[in-house]
């Protein structure tokens, strides 16, 4: 419940700058200081798919 809960919270939380370019044959890089659900990393890896950056890497410093 707790996960669903903090997954909805997530939704729509994270948005590109106005006027940010991606490009899409690039490799992004998103850093989280802590991986508990992935919710996250999932919202902002969304929006970084629907701008064409398909190339994404994850890292994290600690689970929780």
């Amino acid at each position: 419940m707790w996960r669903r809960a903090h997954r909805a919270n997530l939704k729509n939380a994270f948005a590109l700058v106005a006027g940010a370019r991606l490009t899409p044959d690039l490799k992004y890089v998103l850093v989280d200081d802590v991986f508990t659900t992935g919710s996250t990393l999932n919202s902002c890896a969304r929006v970084l798919r629907c701008t064409r950056a398909l190339n994404l890497d994850v890292v994290t410093f600690a689970h929780g």
